[in-house]
């Protein structure tokens, strides 16, 4: 096995029998499959032609790594706050991931300020289970989408990874996805050797693409659905303590839990709909329990 970093794909070429890859200012490479597995922004896969299905959240991830005064023991804790998840991942010794879902206005704002006010707020979502806190490290954050490959595949061209399937951190599934993406192309590359079949024909990529799709496909759906009924909690007004008529000036509730002309589910709504409260006819919520984070 031979690598060739830093190395930036700028072309590759499919032949009948082989590929060949461009590196920029490297060599030519070739090789009778080329996997793809360069990121949800994957420049193979636009080189490719593949389109994808994708939509922005209106959120991005806060990524960073922080130092605590206590041990975390092994345990991954993810909080369903309004603006989104918050997971806290552990890692060796004292030291924990963070995962930190808010608005991209909020996040971009976070990730500009002094390390006391960044700090501050993490503290607030943190909590004080595992004593004082310390950032470690830089701090960034990244859009989040959904973004879905429509094809997997293509003569002599795989994707696997986020490559071909961008999901919402939500679940902590993407990672999980990607690598039964391996373990499926690995199998379906073993038996098409054993068969002595050509593993960069399309008929037996085809097979890893049947494999894998539907599942991905599945947990998008799963994810964005969740995201939405947590996020949606927070920019909806009439989920909002203090509310008082339907958008729009009307006097009464609609008869179905979506806003008007958005599709988006209704929280409040939903939340009479499921649980049985009566709500007045002004959209009042103080029948309602006082709204608090959710967590797992």
């Amino acid at each position: 096995m031979s690598f060739f970093a830093p190395g930036i794909a700028e072309t590759f070429r499919t032949h009948a029998d082989h590929v060949e890859l461009s590196l920029d200012g490297g060599p030519v490479l070739k090789a009778r499959l080329l996997v793809a597995a360069d990121g949800v922004r994957s420049r193979l896969r636009d080189l490719a032609g593949i389109r994808t299905v994708n939509w922005d959240y209106g959120q991005s991830g806060i990524v960073a790594t922080v130092k605590h005064e206590r041990p975390h023991n092994g345990r991954a804790e993810e909080h369903f706050l309004p603006a989104g998840p918050f997971a806290i991942l552990p890692l060796p010794g004292n030291r924990s991931s963070l995962v930190w879902t808010e608005k991209t206005s909020d996040a971009e704002r976070l990730v500009r300020a002094d390390e006391f006010t960044f700090e501050l707020e993490l503290e607030r979502r943190f909590g004080h289970h595992l004593g004082a806190l310390e950032l470690d490290g830089p701090r960034r954050a990244y859009p989040l989408g959904l973004k879905l490959a429509r094809d997997f595949v293509k003569p002599r061209f795989a994707l696997i990874g986020d490559a071909a399937h961008g999901i919402h951190p939500i679940a902590g599934q993407g990672l999980n996805l990607g690598f039964k993406d391996v373990a499926a192309l690995a199998e379906v590359l073993i038996d098409a050797r054993r068969l002595g079949q050509d593993i960069g024909s399309f008929d037996v990529l085809e097979r890893y693409q049947r494999w894998r799709r539907f599942d991905t496909f599945q947990m998008g759906v799963v994810t964005d659905v969740l995201n939405r009924l947590f996020f949606e909690r927070q920019r909806c007004p009439a989920c909002r303590p203090g509310f008082r008529s339907w958008p729009g000036g009307q006097d009464a509730w609609p008869e179905e839990p979506f806003h008007q002309g958005s599709g988006r589910l209704c929280w409040a709504r939903a939340e009479t709909a499921i649980g049985g409260t009566d709500l007045k006819a002004d959209g009042n919520r103080s029948s309602l329990p006082p709204s608090t984070p959710d967590s797992v």
